[in-house]
C-alpha cells in the first residue's frame, strides 16, 4: 500500500504531538507513582531495618556488659564500665523488681534486688541477677545465662549448687531514667559481697520479673526442680535444687551499684 498527498491514514504532525504527549504523561505517571510507592512502604521498611539493628547492637552491648558486670561476682575487679547509644531509646534502672527469697536464709527474703532495661517500642533487653535477657512484646528469652548452678557430680549421689547473683540494690548514682541520642556510659561498683552456706537442698525464689517465661525456660532446662508450666511476665519463679548429700551448697550474693551517664558523643 502507499499513500499519498491526499491519502487518509498518513499521520498528521499533530496526531504524533499527541502521541509523544501521551506517552510523556503515562511515563511521568508510572514514575510518580512509583515514588509515592517507594516512599510509603519503602521508608517504613527501612526504619523497621534500623530499629531492628539497633535492637540487635543494644543486645550484643548488653551480653557484653553482663560477662564483664560478672567479673565483679568471682572477684576479678572492683568497678566496670560499659558503653551503649540508646538511639533515642529509653534507658532506666529499676531499684526493687525482681525480689528474690532463698529458703533458709533470712538476709534473702523477698530481698529487693534490681535491674536495668533498655526499651525501645515493645522490644525490651534487661539486666538482672547477673543474667540477660531480650523481650518482644512480652515473649522473653535469656540471653546470656546467670551464675547458677545446680550440677550432679561424678559421684550419682551427690549434686553440687552454687547460686551467685547481683544483690540488692542496684542503686542509679545518677538519673534512674534516660532518653538518648548519644552515647551513655554504663558504670558498676562492687560495693559488698556476702557468702552463705546450706548442707542440703536449696530453693530460690523469683518474684516480679518482667522476664519469667525466660526463668522457668532456664531453670527446666538446667536440672532445677519446680512446675515451670504457664509461667507470664511478672509470676513468681520458685526452683529447688535437689542436694540429698551434699556437702556443701554456696549462695553468694554480691552488691553492685550502677550508674547512668550521658557520655560526650
Amino acid at each position: 500500500m502507499t499513500f499519498g498527498p491526499d491519502s487518509t491514514d498518513t499521520p498528521s504532525a499533530r496526531d504524533r504531538a499527541v502521541s509523544d504527549l501521551l506517552a510523556f504523561v503515562l511515563v511521568f505517571g508510572i514514575i510518580i507513582t512509583s515514588v509515592g510507592v517507594v516512599y510509603i512502604f519503602g521508608l517504613g521498611a527501612l526504619g523497621d531495618a534500623q530499629a531492628a539493628q539497633q535492637d540487635r547492637n543494644a543486645e550484643r552491648a548488653f551480653s557484653s556488659m553482663g560477662a564483664s558486670f560478672n567479673d565483679l561476682q568471682t572477684n576479678r575487679g572492683q568497678e566496670r564500665l560499659a558503653e551503649l547509644n540508646p538511639r533515642g531509646a529509653r534507658m532506666s534502672i529499676d531499684e526493687s523488681s525482681p525480689t528474690i527469697s532463698v529458703d533458709g536464709i533470712s538476709e534473702l527474703n523477698d530481698q529487693d534486688m534490681g535491674a536495668m532495661h533498655y526499651d525501645n517500642d515493645n522490644t525490651r533487653i534487661s539486666y538482672e541477677l547477673g543474667a540477660v535477657f531480650r523481650s518482644d512484646d512480652e515473649n522473653s528469652v535469656m540471653i546470656r545465662e546467670p551464675e547458677f548452678v545446680c550440677r550432679q557430680l561424678e559421684d550419682p549421689d551427690e549434686t553440687r549448687a552454687i547460686v551467685s547473683f547481683v544483690d540488692a540494690s542496684i542503686e542509679g548514682d545518677g538519673p534512674t531514667a534516660v532518653g538518648s541520642e548519644s552515647t551513655m556510659q554504663i558504670g558498676a561498683i562492687q560495693e559488698e559481697q556476702q557468702a552463705h552456706t546450706h548442707d542440703n537442698e536449696i530453693e530460690i525464689t523469683i518474684e516480679g520479673s518482667s522476664h519469667a517465661d525466660a526463668w522457668a525456660r532456664y531453670f527446666d532446662a538446667n536440672d532445677w526442680e519446680g512446675d515451670f508450666n504457664d509461667i507470664e511476665s511478672g509470676d513468681e519463679v520458685t526452683a529447688t535444687c535437689e542436694n540429698p548429700s551434699a556437702d556443701k551448697v554456696v549462695v553468694r550474693s554480691t552488691e553492685v551499684d550502677l550508674s547512668l551517664e550521658r557520655g560526650d558523643s
